[in-house]
C-alpha cells in the first residue's frame, strides 16, 4: 500500500465528522501542530493540506475554506488561535463521540509525524519535537483523551 493511501487509511472512517466543529478542529489542530515550533511556512501547510484531503471524514466539507480561516487566524496571533481550538475541542468532547475526538487527535499526531528534517512527508518518523509533543498532550487533554495511549 503506498505512502498516502496508508495516511488516507489513516483518516478514513465509514463516516463523516458529524459536525463543523470537528471538522474545524480537525484541520485547526494539524495546523497549530505544524505552527508548534513559532512558525508554520508553506511546506507545512501543504502537507497538512494533503493530509487532509486524504481525510474522508472531511469529505463534504469546504477543506480550502476552513484552511483559509485557520492560516488567517494563526497569522494573526497564535495565542488566539489556539485558544478558539481548544474552545472548539470542549465542543466536540461535550458531543461525547469518542471517535471524533480520537479522530482529531490522530490527524494532529499524524502530521506532527509525518516530515523528516528535510520537510519531506514521510511515514512515522518519530520527529514529534517537543514543541509538537507539548501541544498533543494539551489537544488530547482538552479532547478528554490521554496522549500516551494514542502515541
Amino acid at each position: 500500500m503506498s505512502f498516502w493511501k496508508k495516511i488516507g487509511a489513516a483518516f478514513s472512517s465509514s463516516i463523516k465528522f458529524d459536525n463543523d466543529d470537528a471538522a474545524n478542529c480537525s484541520i485547526g489542530g494539524s495546523l497549530l501542530v505544524a505552527a508548534a515550533d513559532g512558525n508554520i511556512d508553506a511546506q507545512e501547510v501543504q502537507t497538512t493540506m494533503d493530509m487532509a484531503r486524504g481525510n474522508k471524514r472531511l469529505d463534504g466539507f469546504d477543506i480550502r475554506a476552513i484552511f483559509n480561516d485557520w492560516e488567517a487566524q494563526i497569522a494573526l496571533s497564535v495565542r488566539v488561535a489556539r485558544r478558539d481550538f481548544f474552545e472548539l475541542c470542549g465542543k466536540v468532547r461535550a458531543r461525547k463521540n469518542i471517535k471524533d475526538c480520537q479522530d482529531i487527535l490522530f490527524a494532529i499526531i499524524e502530521v506532527a509525524d509525518s516530515s523528516n528534517e528535510d520537510g519531506d512527508l514521510v511515514e512515522g518518523q518519530g520527529n514529534i519535537d517537543k514543541d509538537e509533543m507539548k501541544f498533543i498532550k494539551q489537544a488530547a487533554e482538552a479532547l478528554g483523551l490521554k496522549a500516551e495511549d494514542y502515541i
